[in-house]
């Protein structure tokens, strides 16, 4: 079954709000559901902006230092030419092989693809000098691969770090304060209906906004999957897909691309067995 796009919870969202408010007329005012609602509105206002703001920080940093690590696997595959050919297609295959194995590990498991990147880390490391040119080249590749595993152990500290269960609790119980004082509150007049319906609607993204902060998969349609898609080309290599992803609507493709698309025969994190087939969109 097709998971619903985001777009598609927000109106799924937006109805059950609608149908709600317009079936069931509340009491209408009332000073304890008044101030109820109004202490549940700040707690919860304040609680969830600062969480969001502090996972947009926690986001930004992560997607900057995966950046930073697929322009060095792009710079090592492209200047590796002047070790020769075969060299540069051992690099592509071992950089092709740590991209693959991030990409079948969900990105809070970001520490499981250590065994590519040691296999690529010690690869380049063991490259022998034969000219100037070379030896210049080989001082550029171990400075990188410094960045490059000083930014992992970044990102895997940053994917880690997560809201708490007893965070989430607390959010969750003042949303659904929020809600029943809405509806309480509501006298059935339109314009009273209609405000109800977009308060509750609109209260209730952002606690969804904030969990898919927290998950990482706010925008990653563009910050993970495209920027990965790009990747892949630059490296004279096909995008590698895992299938659910495509299903759920977690990425777009342009018709036409063609891919690799990988199924998993067993529950994650066990990715034995995966079956992984060329595919036009």
């Amino acid at each position: 079954m097709k998971k619903l796009s985001s777009n598609g919870v927000i109106f799924a969202i937006f109805i059950i709000f609608t149908v709600i408010c317009f079936a069931f007329k509340g009491k209408g005012p009332d000073i304890s559901i008044q101030i109820l609602f109004s202490v549940a509105s700040f707690l919860f206002g304040i609680s969830c902006g600062f969480s969001i703001s502090n996972r947009y920080t926690r986001l930004n940093r992560i997607k900057d230092y995966l950046k930073e690590n697929d322009a060095i696997m792009h710079f090592l595959y492209r200047s590796s030419p002047v070790f020769g050919s075969k060299v540069q297609k051992e690099i592509q295959k071992l950089i092709d092989e740590h991209l693959i194995e991030q990409i079948d590990y969900y990105l809070i498991d970001f520490h499981k693809s250590g065994k590519t990147f040691l296999d690529l880390f010690n690869y380049l490391v063991n490259l022998k000098s034969s000219n100037k040119e070379q030896e210049t080249l080989y001082d550029k590749y171990i400075d990188l691969l410094d960045d490059m595993t000083k930014n992992r152990k970044m990102v895997e500290v940053l994917v880690r770090s997560r809201i708490q269960k007893f965070e989430w609790a607390s959010l969750g119980s003042l949303l659904v304060l929020i809600i029943f004082c809405i509806i309480f509150l509501n006298t059935g007049e339109f314009f009273i209906t209609v405000a109800s319906i977009l308060l509750a609607t609109s209260t209730t993204i952002l606690f969804m906004m904030l969990l898919d902060l927290d998950t990482l998969h706010w925008k990653e349609n563009s910050w993970v999957w495209g920027q990965l898609e790009d990747l892949f080309h630059e490296l004279d290599l096909l995008p590698y897909y895992p299938e659910k992803v495509i299903q759920d609507g977690r990425t777009v493709l342009t018709k036409g691309t063609e891919i690799r698309m990988v199924t998993y025969p067993n529950p994650y994190p066990n990715i034995e067995g995966k079956n992984v087939r060329v595919k036009k969109i």
